[in-house]
């Protein structure tokens, strides 16, 4: 039987359940748009005395692209081109950063591409020539189609195919052609190996014919011999005579032996000479291909203005989300829009690498973001080096965390000094002398303390030397966030928190530790500097405090119960499909508690579009999911460029394989806690038995490494986070309220719903009808997000939208704009919409804009590019809000919600995601629907209830 409160429920259902009408959707679908650049930002800097350091960021219909470039004028007198190889010798590998610090070098790119030896991390022969001041450390390329730098004395660059003829000549005047000088082969030619190789030879074992050459003279021919120690006037040939009998019937001991190198150019009038693949730009034009590597790839290329005098080092990230790859053709244009009129290709993939000094630095960095995740190792690199003199100061650079500040809060800044030649001077902090403008604070040593709010300007003098720099004291905060919100320690460990918080109009910035309240009960932390320090065994909720708002978090110190700590090998790696590289192994390089954890390689890089995976699977089919246990947690170390899924698996006692969910997207950096719901239909006695990386967008074509640590087993008792965090304190949106609604043109009242429902039930029918006879008392225009069917919205009066395609339109002084973002985000949906978006934003006219979206920007269910949801959020900000519009973006999403950012709001509604009589009273008290009045310039807004 029915209670009361039911039965009035659907009592007010029936009052309304036959007042429906229909009304057609008034908006259409825009045709798709020709290719285009959405969106591009350049930055530059100094790095030295006529070099440069330029980043382009690009988005495009087909993604987006992070173009680094070094440009620098070698017509400088301290500026020069070196070649940067591995000090043990040239058959050894390094990373270029490496390379770069050890050369004292201010920028540096990857050269040419390598064959590595087999079994070995750090040996390989480069692929093409290797000539520094004027002696062939390797010889040119054997391939065809492999083009070479060339730098003379005078710093005259040439790109160019070079002609090669290595030949021996024997006593009896029989020559032999010399394949290869320094290089690893299967010695079916003959081959020369000298000083720049090693101190030793290969060795004459397996039948190899080694030949020690002094000062022209044979010493020694050995066979089934270990390594020779090689002459310092001299080489060793060697070969399999099965393949080439010539070293071994044409010489012995004691015969003089001549030694030809010719070559096209003279490799003895070079400074240094480096291979590459092919030519990419000739006489500004595109060049024909003579080594292509089809596809989209992260590049590396390196080429010259038409003076010669201005050389450019670029690179092109790629298979990751921020930036998608070139082809070969691609990277030939974009370097000729650069200006270059020669350029050459260079090893590309996962060894693209690209470092440089900043301003005021003395250590260059990698500037761009490798695809591995790692620094791969090369055999050389090309570098630019100054020989500038350390003169005195002459400018400042002013350094901080963040461009904003709440005002009575604190931000530190640092100097760092530079010469005329853009020399990094050292500067002592304790002598600069503070000031701001525009802005009332004080400055206690380099912390500003602001007690204004507005933009100001740093000032540090230091020497007579002035800076400047621009800061935005932001008002108090209206609500803060701290990061992590749980945190698992053991005594004496220490954990990095961050506070964030955002002021009324959604501006935000990072707090100091040090300008946060807080409280932690029983001692069992204390903060020091920006860490948690654990102190003693406890379980508390520490609250975060500044000014009228708080946070909360977790805090469970010596409480983990890790059921494996991956200090032992404990299972194996599988590839879906087969062809899938990567490996499990255990690792130190990243370790959260003990010695190791768990590593976990992958490569999506194939060119193959169906879905890929990297298994670990746990030894002896898993380990058994004890009774009671709700969820799986683990410790997982990443870096944000992978964006895959990370997903575990277990198995019931009849080989039934569940799936559950880590995280539907790895994007964050350094370690973080994860856990994953244990299905609720799965059988006693299961065993949880492999984590693994899911490639989710074959766009993505990346590879890298995530470790694992403390896998653990939760249940209610064990559960951390089951002590319930109190609400947080904040201050409620200010348009967040009840509003009459004022006659008037231009006032009026529209309400926004999310999924609606089919009408096959009674029940369905007359929850539809309640929705229906709502809106058409409460407003003049009704908004649907998320899953409409127009025919569940017959006897609707109003006028409506529904979120199918893009289109904008003005409504009683209102601008009502609505795009598609069902497919994962604007591109993937429809990516003609992006440039429709940007004519639509200058079209503008109205105070208000109103826009609609069918699914959430950012979360779980959000874009699966994030940068490109940021960009559309920035375009909000700073074409709409900052100029004094009033945006609201309303969308569809599982639970209401809204916040600010930077001046726009964000409203989701899930609408109605089930209907039946089984617990319909909670159902109910989820309907919800926006109200947004209008009267005028003022807009409010109200989340109401349908039922009430």
């Amino acid at each position: 039987m029915l209670n009361k409160k039911i039965a009035s429920i659907i009592a007010i259902i029936l009052v309304t359940f036959f007042i429906l009408s229909a009304l057609a959707p008034i908006f259409v679908y825009a045709e798709e748009a020709e290719e285009i650049i959405i969106y591009e930002k350049t930055s530059e800097e100094i790095v030295a005395q006529g070099v440069s350091h330029k980043r382009i960021v690009r988005f495009t219909n087909n993604g987006w692209l992070d173009i680094q470039v070094i440009e620098a004028d070698l017509s400088e007198k301290y500026l020069d081109i070196n070649l940067l190889t591995d000090s043990r010798g040239v058959n050894y590998m390094s990373n270029v950063l490496k390379m770069a610090q050890e050369n004292d070098t201010i920028a540096a790119i990857n050269a040419d591409f390598f064959q590595r030896l087999r079994g070995s991390t750090d040996q390989a022969s480069a692929v093409g020539v290797v000539v520094e001041n004027g002696e062939m450390l390797s010889s040119p390329a054997h391939e065809d189609g492999m083009a070479s730098l060339s730098v003379d004395s005078a710093k005259k660059i040439l790109f160019d195919y070079w002609n090669t003829e290595i030949t021996i000549t024997a006593p009896n005047n029989k020559s032999a052609v010399v394949k290869h000088i320094n290089k690893y082969d299967p010695l079916d030619s003959i081959v020369l190996y000298d000083r720049n190789w090693n101190t030793h030879s290969l060795g004459s074992t397996n039948n190899i014919a080694e030949i020690v050459v002094e000062n022209n003279i044979v010493k020694e021919i050995r066979r089934e011999m270990p390594p020779v120690e090689i002459p310092v006037n001299g080489y060793v040939l060697c070969n399999l005579p099965e393949y080439d009998p010539f070293l071994i019937e044409n010489f012995k001991v004691g015969d003089p032996i001549k030694l030809e190198i010719n070559t096209q150019p003279n490799f003895h009038d070079l400074k240094l000479a480096v291979g590459g693949g092919t030519l990419l730009v000739k006489d500004g034009a595109p060049a024909p291909f003579t080594h292509r590597i089809k596809g989209l790839h992260p590049r590396s290329a390196i080429g010259t203005d038409a003076s010669g005098k201005k050389i450019f080092m670029v690179t092109v990230d790629g298979r990751q989300i921020t930036s998608k790859g070139m082809t070969q053709e691609e990277l030939a244009n974009l370097l000729i829009e650069l200006g270059v009129y020669y350029a050459i290709n260079l090893d590309g993939g996962g060894s693209t690498t690209l470092v440089s000094k900043s301003l005021g630095e003395d250590e260059p960095t990698v500037v761009n973001k490798v695809s591995d995740g790692w620094l791969r190792n090369v055999t050389n690199a090309i570098g630019i080096t100054t020989s500038a003199p350390k003169g005195n100061l002459a400018g400042l650079v002013i350094e901080t965390v963040n461009e904003n500040v709440f005002v009575n809060t604190s931000r530190a800044f640092e100097v760092k000094g530079y010469d005329k030649y853009y020399n990094a001077i050292d500067i002592d902090m304790n002598k600069v002398q503070w000031q701001a403008g525009g802005v009332e604070g004080t400055f206690k040593g380099n912390t500003f303390y602001p007690t204004s709010v507005g933009h100001g300007l740093i000032k540090a003098t230091y020497d007579n030397v002035i800076s400047t720099y621009g800061i935005d004291v932001l008002s108090a905060p209206a609500s803060i966030d701290i990061t992590p919100k749980r945190i698992d320690m053991r005594t004496g460990d220490t954990v990095k928190l961050s506070i964030t918080g955002k002021n009324r109009n959604g501006y935000s910035a990072p707090i100091s530790l040090a300008d946060v309240q807080w409280e932690i009960p029983n001692h069992i932390a204390e903060i020091q500097d920006n860490y948690i320090i654990a102190i003693k065994r406890g379980i508390e909720v520490i609250t975060a405090t500044v000014g009228e708002v708080n946070t909360h978090a977790s805090v469970a110190i010596d409480f983990e119960t890790a059921i494996d700590d991956f200090e032992d090998i404990n299972g194996t790696f599988l590839p879906y499909p087969s062809y899938v590289n990567g490996n499990y192994t255990l690792s130190s390089e990243q370790v959260r508690s003990g010695n190791y954890s768990g590593k976990l390689t992958f490569d999506f890089t194939s060119e193959q579009n169906e879905s890929k995976a990297a298994y670990f699977n746990l030894k002896n089919d898993g380990i058994m999911i004890p009774e009671n246990v709700n969820k799986i947690g683990l410790w997982v170390y990443a870096n944000d460029y992978m964006e895959h899924w990370l997903r575990g698996g277990m198995y019931d006692t009849d080989g039934n394989f569940y799936r559950v969910s880590f995280a539907k997207k790895i994007d964050w950096n350094g370690w973080k806690y994860i856990e994953a719901d244990i299905p609720e239909n799965l059988p006693q006695s299961s065993r949880f038995a492999r984590i693994y990386i899911v490639q989710i967008d074959p766009e993505i074509k990346n590879k890298g490494s995530i470790y694992f640590d403390d896998l653990s087993f939760v249940s209610p008792e064990t559960e951390v986070e089951t002590i319930e965090l109190p609400e947080d304190a904040k201050i409620p949106d200010e348009l967040n309220e009840a509003t009459k609604l004022l006659s008037g043109e231009s006032n009026y009242r529209f309400t926004v719903f999310g999924n609606t429902i089919q009408k096959e039930t009674l029940l369905e029918k007359m929850i539809m009808s309640k929705l229906i006879n709502t809106f058409n008392q409460s407003s003049s225009l009704s908004a649907f997000v998320g899953n409409i069917n127009s025919a569940t919205l017959d006897g609707l009066e109003t006028k409506f939208l529904s979120t199918s395609g893009y289109q904008m339109f003005d409504y009683n002084g209102s601008t009502f704009l609505y795009m598609d973002n069902t497919q994962d985000g604007f591109r993937k949906t429809n990516s003609a919409q992006w440039s429709w978006f940007k004519n639509a934003l200058e079209e503008m006219e109205s105070r208000n804009v109103f826009i609609f979206l069918p699914k959430p920007l950012t979360g779980e269910n959000g874009f699966t590019d994030t940068y490109e949801a940021e960009l559309f959020k920035d375009m909000l900000t700073e074409d709409l809000a900052k100029k004094g519009r009033t945006v609201f973006v309303f969308y569809n999403d599982t639970k209401n919600t809204s916040y600010i950012d930077r001046g726009v709001r964000y409203i989701s509604t899930p609408g109605i995601t089930k209907a039946n009589m089984e617990n319909i009273v909670s159902q109910v008290e989820d309907y919800k629907y926006i109200q947004v009045t209008v009267n005028g310039n003022d807009v409010s807004y109200e989340i109401k209830n349908l039922f009430r």
